[in-house]
């Protein structure tokens, strides 16, 4: 049995998820799709409180890639910045650096595996489409291991390997 709070849901699209049952304890994960530019309006919105432009909306969803966990940091720093949800905001919205969701991917990379950050490092010194073999051989650690971190790291929207090793979003 899974419960999803309605609430929730739209705030968790493109994000993978773990839902947990009280009895008998089970964890399952399930992909929710990015948002639509609408529905970041919504959230916008919503969280700001006022009406966004539709301009403002259409930069808060090119930056976030339609992620409501990156949406909201975005809005977050927009926020505590005082950014302007106009036409001239959204100019700005890509020079916003949503400090909140570095810190929780820097979180859940070091709670995926103890040498995750390792791995990470590599892939970024390699660069997009980088293979599992020269990032393992990068990070000094064996082949098995780093594609066990990396299935976690995927499962994290962290990295993807539709072509090579990349980090996602």
């Amino acid at each position: 049995r899974i419960l999803v709070l309605p609430v929730l849901t739209p705030k968790l699209a493109g994000l993978w998820i773990g839902l947990v049952t009280p009895v008998p304890p089970r964890i399952g994960r399930a992909l929710i799709e990015s948002l639509s530019t609408d529905a970041v309006a919504g959230l916008c919105e919503a969280r700001l409180g006022v009406p966004v432009a539709p301009e403002f909306a259409a930069a808060c969803a090119r930056a976030t890639g339609g992620n409501p966990f990156f949406l909201e940091a975005l809005l977050q720093e927009g926020d505590d910045n005082r950014l302007p949800t106009d036409a001239e905001g959204a100019e700005k919205v890509p020079q916003v650096g949503p400090r909140s969701v570095a810190e929780a991917v820097l979180l859940r990379i070091g709670a995926a595996h103890p040498r995750a950050p390792e791995l990470v490092q590599a892939v970024a010194v390699l660069g997009d489409g980088a293979g599992l073999a020269e990032a393992a051989e990068l990070a000094d650690m064996p082949v098995e291991l780093a594609a066990d971190i990396v299935d976690v790291l995927v499962a994290q929207a962290i990295l993807t390997t539709a072509r090579g090793l990349e980090f996602g979003h």
